[in-house]
């Protein structure tokens, strides 16, 4: 809850999106703030600037080559195409369109079976799209068989129906350009999920680069289902229609790859608006580039951290233990900013510890050159996942009340604003 958040650290929350950056001119010795311009026309002046906008993956081409779009036309079927897929990146975004999903195959589930089985397509073969693709698959076949009802709680199976095999109609395919899975995961780990992946009868096309998506074929009899509009997002008609995964040339498999939905989880792009928009250094793909004390490298008192940046110094992959551990060290170098002091260098761990969930009360850990597999790694992932997100909901009041004076006698209080980017 961001607001909630932004309320007790005492800051202003401005709900637009920033889309460009302008530096003042410098004047003799005088540091130089700037203005954040925001989607909604709001310019907002500063003299320290914290940039954590997060990525998004790379989607379709024809989903965000937003420079070609001029017409109103144009700008719809753009839209639609987005509307496709179900990208992982914005997080803030993802849930909502998860859940938009389940609600979808809730109201069509009836409609498949075995010779027509409900497609899932993840591309992306990180541990993310991994991770997804074996958790969505747990999920997903509870509410073909009936387990899951529309509210989410669990249904008991009826024991006067007559079911030979457990089995739900759903086929999942994961999607990657590389000709491995897991290719910044040593190989231990790699084969532990293979076999799990092998093992739930996960198809996995290996040297598939993604370019578009498009619907498939032409559009089928019209169903009673689709008479009426689905509550989230795309109608029945369109829910249940298969679509076309194109792929690029350069592709191993040329043959189109078809889905009903598809969760979309690949590389990191950096926003676009930081490197068009903006005068600060970033490298040839959008990030941020910054010193290890996370300062821009072309500009004082202007910060980045987490995965939009990239230090110069100490480059690391985008994994969000990376910019967890930035945040102390980004608040420290901010204070030291406002009080012209100096700035703290700090080198991010080498390596982490990944703990990949399959969906099914078990999870296989990987750090460096060693892997482990178990129920009890689940166990362990879910009380650091939970426990680090009750740091967000229970917030401690008397923290707040101890420490608003001293924050509010250096300028932090009613002068920090959070911009949602």
């Amino acid at each position: 809850n961001l607001q909630k958040l932004c309320e007790f650290g005492n800051v202003n929350l401005i709900l637009a999106y920033a889309v460009k950056i302008v530096m003042d001119e410098k004047t003799g010795n005088e540091e130089r703030g700037g203005w954040v311009i925001c989607s909604n026309g709001q310019r907002i002046k500063f003299d320290v600037l914290s940039i954590n906008a997060g990525i998004s993956p790379s989607l379709p081409i024809s989903a965000v080559n937003k420079d070609n779009v001029k017409t109103e036309q144009e700008t719809t079927a753009m839209a639609n195409k987005i509307d496709l897929i179900t990208p992982v990146k914005p997080i803030s975004t993802f849930s909502s369109r998860y859940e938009a999903l389940c609600d979808r195959l809730h109201e069509t589930r009836e409609l498949y079976n075995e010779e027509n089985p409900f497609r899932l397509l993840v591309v992306g073969g990180g541990a993310g799209g991994i991770e997804l693709a074996l958790s969505a698959q747990y999920a997903l076949q509870r509410i073909l068989l009936g387990y899951i009802d529309e509210q989410g709680n669990e249904v008991k199976p009826n024991t006067n129906t007559k079911q030979t095999k457990d089995v739900a109609p759903l086929k999942v395919t994961i999607v990657t350009k590389g000709s491995a899975l897991l290719t910044s995961h040593n190989t231990k780990v790699q084969r532990i999920l293979t076999r799990i992946l092998r093992k739930r009868n996960v198809d996995i096309c290996y040297d598939t680069e993604a370019k578009d998506v498009t619907l498939f074929g032409d559009k089928k009899p019209e169903h009673e289902l689709e008479k009426r509009k689905s509550s989230k997002s795309m109608d029945v008609a369109t829910a249940i229609r298969l679509k076309s995964l194109i792929l690029t040339p350069q592709s191993k498999n040329q043959s189109p790859i078809l889905f009903h939905e598809c969760l979309w989880c690949t590389s990191a792009a950096a926003p676009s608006w930081l490197s068009t928009n903006t005068p600060f250094d970033t490298t040839n793909d959008g990030f941020v580039k910054v010193s290890d004390t996370y300062e821009s490298v072309n500009f004082k008192n202007v910060f980045a951290a987490g995965d939009c940046c990239h230090i110069v110094q100490h480059p690391r992959p985008k994994a969000g233990v990376f910019a967890v551990r930035a945040g102390p060290l980004l608040y420290t170098n901010l204070l030291a900013a406002l009080f012209d002091k100096p700035l703290h260098p700090h080198k991010p761990q080498s390596d982490f510890l990944g703990l990949i969930s399959t969906g099914d009360c078990y999870a296989v850990a990987s750090r460096g050159r060693f892997a482990l597999e178990g129920a009890y790694l689940w166990k362990l992932k879910d009380y650091i996942d939970r426990k680090w997100m009750d740091g967000y909901v229970n917030l401690h009041s008397t923290y707040h009340k101890e420490n608003e004076s001293d924050r509010n006698d250096v300028g932090m209080g009613n002068h920090t604003s959070v911009i949602r980017a």
